[in-house]
C-alpha cells in the first residue's frame, strides 16, 4: 500500500491537553476534559510555551524583519501598535543583521555588529550621519505617552531598535534577525505555534507541569519528568547538530564571543 503522501498531522490545544490529562491518569481514555480542567491545562500550556521561547529551543519563531530607514532617525520603535514599523514586538536580536543600500539600482550588504546595552550607550557622537554599522536592541515593552491605558502590555507595546551611525538618506534598509514571540493558544480548536517535531516534547512536558496541583504520586510523577526531560533533550540535540552545519552563524557566534571576552 502506498503512503498517503501528507505530512499535515497536527494536534488542537484540548487535544493536547486532554493527552496530557490522560498520561496523569487524570482522565481516562474517551473522557473529555471538564472546563475547570481545560482552563488549567491552557494556562500551563502557555507558561510552558513561553519558557521554551526564552531558552531558545523553538527555531520556527527565527525571523527576518526589514525596516526602512529615515534619513537622521537613529531610533525606531518596533510594535503592534502605533510603531514605526507595526508587527509583532521581537523578544530579541540575533546575529545575521545587515544594512542594505541601494545605489543607481546597485545594492550593497554591510553585516551589522550587535552591541550591548553598555556599548552603545558609550558611544558619544550618536548623532553623526553615515552608513549605519551597528545596533542595539531593547526589548522592554514601551509605548507612547498619550496610548491607552496599560502601557506596559505586551499587546500593545513595542520594542526599540538604535541604529549607528544615523542613515544619511530614507531609501535604505536594515534587515534585522530576530526571535519574535510564541503566540497563545486560546480557545479549543487553535493550533500551538510549533512545529510536529515539538508535539511529543509538548504533550510530555505539560503533563510533567500539571503534576503537582493534580497531586500525582511520587514515583509516576518521577516518570513523567523523565520522559518529558528526554524528549525535550532529544530535540534540543537534533537542533545544535542542524546548527552546527551552518559554519558562517557558527564563525560570527565564534568571533562576537572573542570580541566580548566572554568565555565560550
Amino acid at each position: 500500500m502506498a503512503s498517503s503522501g501528507y505530512s499535515s498531522f497536527t494536534l488542537y490545544r484540548d487535544a493536547i491537553i486532554g493527552i496530557a490529562l490522560r498520561k496523569l491518569r487524570v482522565i481516562q481514555d474517551g473522557q473529555i476534559p471538564n472546563a475547570i480542567d481545560i482552563n488549567s491545562g491552557n494556562q500551563a500550556l502557555n507558561m510552558l510555551m513561553k519558557n521554551w521561547q526564552v531558552q531558545g529551543l523553538i527555531l520556527s519563531l527565527y525571523q527576518q524583519i526589514a525596516v526602512p530607514m529615515v534619513q537622521g532617525q537613529s531610533v525606531y520603535t518596533i510594535g503592534p501598535v502605533s510603531a514605526d514599523l507595526v508587527i509583532q514586538r521581537p523578544v530579541q536580536v540575533l546575529d545575521g543583521s545587515f544594512y542594505r543600500r541601494t545605489v543607481s539600482s546597485v545594492v550593497t550588504d554591510t553585516p551589522l555588529k550587535l552591541l550591548s546595552r553598555q556599548a552603545y550607550e558609550q558611544i558619544s557622537t550618536k548623532s553623526v550621519q553615515g552608513s549605519p554599522n551597528s545596533i542595539f536592541y531593547a526589548p522592554t515593552i514601551d509605548i507612547a505617552v498619550a496610548a491607552p491605558l496599560y502601557p506596559t502590555s505586551p499587546s500593545i507595546g513595542w520594542g526599540t531598535l538604535y541604529i549607528y551611525y544615523n542613515p544619511i538618506n530614507s531609501t535604505d534598509v536594515v534587515y534585522i534577525n530576530t526571535r519574535r514571540a510564541v503566540q497563545d493558544v486560546i480557545d479549543g480548536g487553535d493550533e500551538v505555534d510549533l512545529p510536529q517535531e515539538w508535539f511529543m516534547p509538548l504533550v510530555w512536558g505539560l503533563a510533567a507541569q500539571l503534576a503537582d496541583e493534580y497531586e500525582v504520586p511520587e514515583d509516576r510523577c518521577n516518570r513523567l519528568f523523565k520522559w518529558a526531560e528526554y524528549y525535550r533533550k532529544q530535540l534540543q540535540d537534533w537542533q545544535h547538530e542542524l546548527a552546527d552545519v551552518n559554519f558562517a552563524e557558527r564563525r560570527q557566534q565564534e568571533e562576537r564571543v572573542m570580541d566580548n571576552k566572554e568565555p565560550a
